[in-house]
């Protein structure tokens, strides 16, 4: 799987830049490890799935600023190498399915859908104003993890013929909770911010061969997006998602965070059905 988590803080009116800062997170090449049970009932089909990855290495993390309130060129710049602390999905719902015709079905469904990265990052290279501050390189500056809550209606159409079963896979989500944490490791401050959106979308094509009269082995290409979205922003002076640490709110500011996602990548799995 490829993707990137975008982190955004909005200035206040009269910026010139549209961000007062964004950080791009990226999963480069990451290798998920999935588990999945489907459970049939006549035309009906529960569904449960769950991944993490099995690499930790992610790629790369810039973080951009433009603190000059009457340009739009940047000002503050830094470059990450970063991991993954934990990660997981999971994926869950209800289908029923529908047979068209002799060879086409169509199935349609609920569904939740959850997403959980967390990473800490090691700075490889910064540009800040002069005089430059003291040397970051080296050093965890920031720790991000993102939750996201997703609810969706799916649609999917098959064609099998013979053994082959190729199909196109739709998810729509009218409601998404999501939340983020930033946790500035230099300065001890957490950032904390909370997101609701109404559009999110999975789109996967897939191809089933049948192994037998017990196996399938299927190939699966798919994309799924966030579009930016803006939320509010609660300051911490510590951990506010953990519970044995009693943090102080020492900031909050509406609308000031947002978020995206995109994702994408290629599936290979084997089922046995029994």
């Amino acid at each position: 799987m490829n993707g990137q988590y975008r982190e955004i803080v909005y200035p206040s009116a009269g910026w010139e830049s549209p961000y007062l800062s964004e950080l791009l997170w990226n999963l480069d090449n990451i290798f998920l490890l999935n588990l999945t049970a489907d459970a049939e009932w006549r035309s009906w089909t529960l569904y449960l799935s769950a991944s993490t990855s099995i690499t930790t290495e992610t790629g790369e993390m810039t973080d951009t600023d433009w603190l000059d309130s009457t340009s739009t060129d940047r000002t503050h710049w830094s470059l990450s190498k970063i991991w993954l602390d934990n990660s997981f999905i999971l994926n869950t719902g209800i289908k029923r399915s529908f047979n068209l015709s002799k060879y086409i079905s169509l199935q349609t469904g609920l569904g939740y859908k959850f997403n959980l990265w967390d990473w800490e990052d090691e700075v490889l290279d910064f540009i800040y104003p002069d005089p430059q501050p003291a040397d970051f390189i080296g050093l965890n500056g920031i720790d991000y993890k993102v939750i996201q809550n997703i609810f969706y209606a799916s649609a999917e159409i098959n064609y099998t013929y013979k053994d082959i079963t190729t199909g196109i896979n739709i998810d729509l989500s009218p409601f998404i909770y999501a939340w983020d944490l930033d946790h500035h490791v230099l300065t001890k401050t957490y950032y904390m911010d909370s997101f609701y959106a109404n559009f999110w979308y999975r789109a996967e094509f897939k191809i089933d061969v049948k192994t037998g009269s017990n196996g399938k082995l299927m190939f699966s290409l798919f994309r799924e997006e966030l579009p930016e979205t803006k939320g509010d922003t609660f300051v911490y002076d510590e951990d506010p998602s953990d519970p044995e640490e009693i943090g102080t709110q020492t900031g909050y500011y509406q609308n000031g965070a947002g978020m995206a996602s995109i994702l994408w990548g290629i599936g290979l799995s084997y089922t046995w059905t029994f």
